[in-house]
């Protein structure tokens, strides 16, 4: 290979990596919108655990105040992409298959918390960021300080 084909493979490579790039940032842009209820700019922790709070709502379709990986896997298709493949599901404190009201709840605090890494009670599109690409659920890493 000469060096004007190393330069194109080069240049085809930095246009690839940054429109992965713009694509994560896009989605965490408009999932960030998302989450902002009152479309003040500003995504509170409270806003966050409303959201995901709806989202369980949403899952519990059977209306028995429990979602099931049998729910969720209705739900996704099949995929796994709502976590219907683990033994375990994510936020199931009491390993009984099910996640009640109350866990969802609790996992859904933890989350935003361990998400909010700046303490200010909002989460930047940046800390969105920063935890789609680290599994942050319960037990996962190590505490951060109350």
């Amino acid at each position: 290979m000469n060096k004007q084909e190393w330069l194109w493979l080069a240049v085809i490579g930095a246009v690839s990596m940054a429109s992965a790039t713009a694509l994560a940032r896009t989605y965490t842009s408009i999932f960030f919108e998302s989450l902002d209820a009152d479309a003040d700019g500003i995504v509170t922790t409270v806003e966050f655990e409303d959201h995901a709070m709806a989202r369980w709502a949403e899952s519990d379709l059977d209306h028995d105040g429990k979602v099931t990986a049998a729910e969720l896997h209705s739900i996704d298709g099949g995929t796994g992409f709502h976590g219907s493949e683990f033994v375990r599901l994510p936020g199931d404190a009491d390993g009984d298959g099910a996640v009640s009201e109350a866990e969802a709840q609790a996992e859904a605090h933890l989350l935003s918390t361990r998400l909010d890494t700046d303490d200010d009670d909002a989460l930047s599109e940046q800390e969105l960021e920063n935890g789609r690409h680290v599994h942050m659920r319960a037990g996962d890493g190590p505490p951060r300080e109350p």
